[in-house]
């Protein structure tokens, strides 16, 4: 999650390759594409979209969400 948050794209690469980042969620059921989208990270969060796109949170909400929520452009 951090490497979505600091918008590390060629390390999220990395570990979607190795398919051992995504669908995992914190404790508030945030996802790494959920930090990218909070964070603005644009490039981690577009390589995330196709692999995380359908996960709520804790509160409901799904990275669309909280797209709208922080005027940020996913492209949907």
């Amino acid at each position: 999650m951090a490497a979505a948050r600091t918008n590390e794209a060629s390390t999220v690469q990395l570990l979607l390759r190795r398919a051992r980042y995504h669908g995992r969620q914190d404790i508030l059921g945030m996802s790494a594409l959920m930090h990218a989208v909070e964070r603005r990270a644009r490039e981690a969060a577009h390589l995330l979209l196709p692999h995380e796109a359908a996960l709520h949170n804790a509160f409901g909400e799904t990275a669309f969400d909280m797209a709208r929520r922080c005027c940020v452009d996913l492209g949907e």
